[in-house]
């Protein structure tokens, strides 16, 4: 309405001829106008129309009033017209160009597109694809950067940046959460969001991306307001909010989720530098991009998946071979170390590791378990410990957990100095190691070294049946992590090279028990070979030398009486060396032994007090084991292996050593009860040899002789000698002696001066081992004696007879000797059986002095009963015979014929009792020469006639059986004068080669002998004679028919 009142209809145009009220929302315009009306008085507007369409308007500015009209009127319609004209024009052209530029880019988006679709379906990698799809982007949609994020997993609420174009990685998000504007809160939503203006929609106060505000639009929506700092907890160190350096270079944004089969897995988000609207058709387009992109992504996923899949199956395969071969190897002949070998060569193939070893439980160790190297490949070996203890470092760690463990970044997991626990961190089917613990061998240092090569480490243990062994180690360049896959052909690996581990272990066993088997048996062999002690001890050292394979060998026996260790038999040492290898109590190894009873293993003899380094030094030895020998449950001595050479020692050795020590102790305890039985033998054979010897005469001076020279045999002596005790010197004085030179046995001894004299009263034996320093015989004379003779060692013994002191027995050896117990046992009892054969000698000499004065008496009897009658009546009938004579010669002539026979007689008798006088006239004279004798003896103290018939045969017969026979013969007559009554008797004697018959007969009375006593007639005596001599006796008689005796002897031919 106040337009109306304002213009004037005039005909062709319309007047305004009023103002119009000021517009207070156009204040500038106004000015403008006011300024325009202070120069122009009139304006005129004419519309720009064509075809009935309005373009415009054309202003006409006149400084007169009232100067339009009439011809201005059309002449300015006219220019209008042409205006618009040309305006219609230009905007056709304009819009024929824009069709065509829209043609144009359509035809390049469709190229673009076709690139794009021809990398999609190509064998790119998902990288190159996602380059194609930032660098199609930017030329068909013109932005600036571009970033496509993609998730870990579908469940994952981060993104991560994949591939960029146009911005640096200093100010990319490289890390955007799911729900956090612009890109995460598109993939939340499943839409395209974009936001026009950043500058404009940040805003202070909005923090959260739920507070985020969003206006919908056809196809999309936009941001209109969102917070600076949305995810405070992905941007810690970041010097402020991502967006606002982001809005430093770039004004607009569109993120559009990339989708595919309903599932969306991330974003690509396109940036520009100015702010911009977003059309719906460039939304489309970059949905359009988008789906490409997830359609190659997803083709790219499933690509990897198929070539991952084609890789598993080759890696499956690749597996399954490495397997085969490797329990082909498991359960082949081959040696543990060339199995481990093939573990970690099959390892660096499958596992891809650079690096590997495999460390084995050395259970040597005692309480503390210690990993030893036991392979390794390729491994830089001199900054890894060859032992490890159980529980340290990351192998250390495996083995005593029983679960693999897994290091990704040794770096950054090096110890902090005082953590001593190492962190662990639980995962599928292994524990990831965060923190190495601190106590060494892991210090900082060295986990650096370590780190300059290899930077990620996977352990498994490896065991079988429950019994952790050791662990396999591998070693990688790079920082990486492990898959389960790759845990779980560990673990394969880990129990293959278990059972190669347990096989090898078996095998060892059984060749060692077989090695021990053939050891020992052919110990048995070579400690069952002799019985004496000497060449047991040597065959020990000898067998245990060569199965040990030991540089030296050595038994030291215990010797009792010096209370020290002393050597029995050795190999391999020197032999200035043995002569020092003699130990008192608490010295060196080996009395530790004998003392505990106990084995004991030294690997470091230069460094171990314990050792007698006098020996070892001697001989280089580096490591020993010394194990006792007990026989009975007592500690007989020690038995020890000796190497140059640093060894470990304590199992095999040690099992073998002492099963040794065993059987040579079964040895020794045979030997010794050979020994002792030998010993006793020797003894009883010595004791035997001195009673023969001492027995063999009864004569004091021979026993004393008898007695040293079977001492100094018996006993291998070389000085024996006896004194004996004068009472009148009150001095022992030589009675016997052998091996002294006579200036030594003139020397008679004090009982007040000498020691050892008054050692020996009340004593069984006296030893000295030392004589020239031993002070019992430091005597001027004594002393003397040592010297001159030479003498080192000695023993003596005290010779008592009938309980009084009757002398000593001396024994004495001109080398160095320490007489043992059997020796003085043997010195005692020589000394005893010298007592008793002088006291037998004494009452011997006795007996003799008896017999004499018996003998002088029988004698003195057979003279007054024989000779001395026989002679008397001869000397009656001399006196008679003259006178006789002159009376009856005839008479006289008889009684000279008596007087010849009694003269004879006499003669006889005189012969028989000289052959008594000599005994060994009995063996000198021819038998039948002393029958006739016995026979004419006989006769002339008799009435009987006596008949001799003997060969004349001149051969000797033993002396026993002659003196045997001659007794009996006279035993005989005897009988038959006293008790037969007989008036003859006859005595025949034959000789038949070996042969010899005597046969004694008389006319007597005879006798009975079922009714005589077995002791009357003097038959038991002549019985007894014929068994002495080996001859055989018969009697033959009957009462009044007479008697015979026969004698039958049979010798060796004469």
């Amino acid at each position: 309405e106040q337009v109306d009142e304002q213009i004037v209809e005039r005909g062709a145009f319309l007047e305004v001829v009023r103002a119009g009220p000021l517009s207070a929302a156009d204040e500038q315009q106004q000015d403008l106008n006011q300024r325009m009306a202070a120069t122009f008085r009139t304006i005129a507007a004419v519309p720009l129309v064509i075809r009935e369409k309005v373009y415009g308007s054309m202003l006409f500015y006149y400084r007169a009033a009232n100067a339009y009209g009439g011809d201005q009127v059309d002449i300015g319609l006219a220019f209008a017209q042409q205006a618009a004209l040309a305006i219609e024009n230009s905007q056709l052209r304009d819009e024929a160009t824009q069709r065509l530029v829209e043609l144009e880019r359509r035809q390049r988006v469709a190229e673009g597109l076709r690139d794009l679709l021809t990398v999609v379906n190509s064998n790119h990698d998902l990288d190159e694809i996602l380059a194609e799809v930032l660098a199609q982007s930017s030329r068909l949609l013109g932005n600036d950067a571009s970033i496509v994020y993609l998730r870990e997993s579908e469940t994952s609420d981060i993104m991560r940046a994949r591939a960029w174009l146009g911005v640096d990685r200093e100010d990319l998000a490289m890390e955007v959460r799911i729900g956090s504007p612009t890109t995460g809160l598109a993939v939340q939503q499943g839409r395209t969001l974009v936001c026009e203006d950043l500058a404009a929609a940040l805003s202070e106060q909005l923090q959260h991306a739920s507070e985020t505000q969003v206006l919908d639009d056809v196809s999309f929506a936009r941001i209109v307001r969102m917070g600076a700092q949305t995810d405070p907890d992905l941007e810690r160190g970041e010097p402020g909010p991502r967006v606002r350096r982001l809005v430093g270079r770039f004004r607009a944004v569109a993120a559009t989720p990339l989708i595919a089969r309903g599932r969306v897995f991330g974003a690509i988000a396109l940036y520009y530098a100015q702010p911009r609207k977003f059309s719906a058709e460039e939304v489309d387009l970059a949905r359009t991009f988008a789906e490409q992109a997830a359609l190659a992504i997803e083709n790219a996923w499933l690509l990897a998946e198929v070539q991952q899949r084609m890789r598993e199956n080759e890696r499956r395969r690749r597996v399954a071979e490495g397997m085969r071969d490797l329990l082909a190897s498991v359960n082949s002949t081959r040696s543990l170390d060339e199995v481990l070998d093939l573990v970690l060569a099959q390892a660096s193939g499958l596992l891809g590791s650079d690096a590997g070893s495999v460390l084995l439980l050395d259970d040597r160790e005692g309480q503390q378990r210690v990993l030893t190297m036991r392979a390794s490949r390729s491994l830089v070996a001199e900054i890894m410990p060859t032992r490890l203890p159980v529980g340290t470092a990351i192998t250390g760690v495996a083995v005593e957990r029983g679960r693999p463990v897994a290091v990704s970044d040794l770096l950054e997991a090096a110890p902090v100095p005082g953590q001593r626990q190492p962190l662990l961190e639980e995962r599928p089917g292994y524990l990831k190691m965060l923190r190495i613990g601190d106590p060494p061998p892991d210090s900082p240092s060295r986990v650096r070294e370590i780190a300059r090569y290899y930077r990620a480490i996977l352990t498994v243990p490896i065991g079988v049946r429950g019994r952790i062994q050791g662990a396999i180690t591998l070693y990688y360049r790079l920082p990486r992590e492990f898959s389960p896959d790759e845990i779980g052909l560990a673990q394969v690996f880990g129990d293959q090279t278990a059972l190669a581990a347990e096989n090898a272990r078996l095998h060892a066993q059984t060749v060692r028990h077989s090695r021990d088997l053939e050891a020992l048996y052919r110990a048995d062999e070579a400690l069952y070979r002799s019985l004496h002690m000497d060449q047991v001890l040597q065959a020990l050292v000898d067998v245990a030398t060569d199965v040990l394979e030991a540089d030296m060998c050595s038994v030291l026996v215990w010797d009792e009486r010096h209370e020290r260790l002393i050597p029995g038999a050795t190999r391999g040492f020197h032999a200035d060396v043995v002569a020092q290898m003699s130990h008192a109590v608490g010295e060196g190894i080996t009395t530790r032994v004998a003392m505990s009873g106990e084995p004991i293993a030294v690997e470091d003899a230069l460094n171990d007090p314990r050792v007698a380094h006098r020996i070892t030094d001697g001989e280089g030895i580096r490591s020993l084991l010394h194990v006792p020998i007990k026989v009975n449950g007592e500690v007989f001595g020690v038995f020890g292996v000796n190497y140059r050479e640093p060894r470990r020692l304590a199992g095999e050795e040690e099992r073998v050593l002492l099963a040794l020590a065993h059987r040579a102790a079964v040895a020794i305890e045979n030997a010794l009860l050979y020994a002792e039985s030998e010993r006793r033998l020797h003894e009883l054979e010595a004791l035997y040899r001195a009673d023969e010897t001492l027995h063999s005469s009864l004569r004091l001076n021979d026993v004393l002789r008898s007695l040293v020279e079977v001492a100094r045999d018996v006993l291998s002596a070389d000085r024996t000698s006896v004194h004996v005790w004068d009472p009148q010197s009150h001095q022992l004085v030589v009675a016997a002696a052998n091996g002294y030179s006579p200036e030594s046995i003139f020397f008679p001894l004090s009982a007040r001066e000498e020691l050892v004299i008054e050692d020996l009263i009340g004593a069984n034996v006296v030893v000295i081992e030392d004589a020239p320093n031993d002070p019992h015989l430091a005597s001027l004379r004594l002393s003397e004696i040592v010297k001159r003779e030479g003498i080192q060692s000695a023993m003596a013994a005290p010779i008592i007879v009938s309980g009084q002191a009757f002398g000593v027995f001396g024994v004495a050896f001109c080398t160095q000797h320490s007489p043992t117990l059997d020796e003085q046992r043997v010195v005692q009892a020589l000394a005893q059986r010298a007592g008793l054969a002088i006291h037998n000698a004494r009452l011997f000499e006795q007996a003799q002095q008896v017999a004499t004065a018996e003998e002088r008496q029988r004698l003195a009897r057979e003279l007054h009963d024989a000779v001395t009658q026989t002679l008397f009546s001869a000397s009656l009938i001399a006196e008679v015979v003259p006178r006789l004579w002159e009376r009856n010669p005839q008479e006289a002539r008889q009684r000279l014929e008596e007087l010849r026979r009694l003269t004879r007689g006499a003669l006889a008798e005189m012969r028989t009792l000289l052959l008594e006088l000599r005994p060994a006239a009995l063996v000198e004279t021819p038998f039948p020469q002393l029958l006739r004798q016995l026979a004419e003896a006989t006769a002339s103290r008799s009435s009987l006639r006596i008949e001799v018939r003997a060969d004349s045969d001149e051969r000797r017969l033993p002396a026993e059986v002659q003196i045997g026979l001659y007794r009996i013969a006279q035993e005989a007559l005897n009988n038959t004068v006293k008790h037969a009554a007989a008036s003859r008797a006859e005595l025949q004697f034959r000789r038949r080669g070996g042969r010899a018959n005597l046969q004694i007969e008389d006319d007597g009375r005879g006798f009975d002998e079922t009714r005589t006593p077995p002791g009357h007639l003097g038959l038991s005596i002549m019985r007894e004679r014929a068994r002495a001599i080996g001859a055989q006796l018969r009697v033959e008689s009957h009462e009044g028919s007479g008697t015979r005796i026969h004698v039958r002897w049979r010798g060796a031919l004469l």
